[in-house]
Parts: C-alpha cells; sequence; structure tokens
C-alpha cells in the first residue's frame, strides 16, 4: 500500500509539473516571475515542482491564481494545455 501511494504521489507530482510549466510558458512567465507572482521563493517553486517538498492547498491556490487557472486543472492528467 505504501508502494502504491508514492507511486500515485510521484505521478501527480509529475501532473503538477507539466501543467505549471506548460501553463506558465503560455503565459510568458518564467519560473522566476510565477515565485514572485504566488509569494514564494524560486527555490520553493522548483522543490514542489520536482516533488522535493509537498506543497500546502494554499500554496496551490496561490500558483493557480498566478496562472489564471484552477487548482484541479493543475493537477489533472492530460491538461498540460490548460
Amino acid at each position: 500500500m505504501q508502494d502504491d501511494l508514492q507511486q500515485r504521489l510521484d505521478e501527480t507530482g509529475a501532473i503538477l509539473d507539466a501543467n505549471v510549466r506548460t501553463r506558465a510558458k503560455k503565459l510568458g512567465l518564467t519560473m522566476t516571475g510565477l515565485a514572485a507572482a504566488t509569494g514564494i521563493t524560486r527555490s520553493h517553486l522548483y522543490a514542489i515542482l520536482d516533488g522535493t517538498k509537498m506543497p500546502r492547498l494554499d500554496t496551490l491556490v496561490r500558483i493557480a491564481v498566478a496562472l489564471d487557472t484552477d487548482v484541479w486543472r493543475l493537477l489533472q492528467r492530460g491538461r498540460s494545455r490548460s
């Protein structure tokens, strides 16, 4: 069960990473710009996107707001076009 949970966390993190980067690129935002818009450090943003850190819900909401989208869209498989 623990392996299944870790696998799901890894998959969800990869989906979040792809969707955030695609959406930011579409909006012309660099990761530095996105970090500034969310009020978190660039290193913290990278840690979230590479799966090193688990984001809190309020951080996910701030990322979604900065990207003019919804949290669920950032977590949805196949939504890298969001």
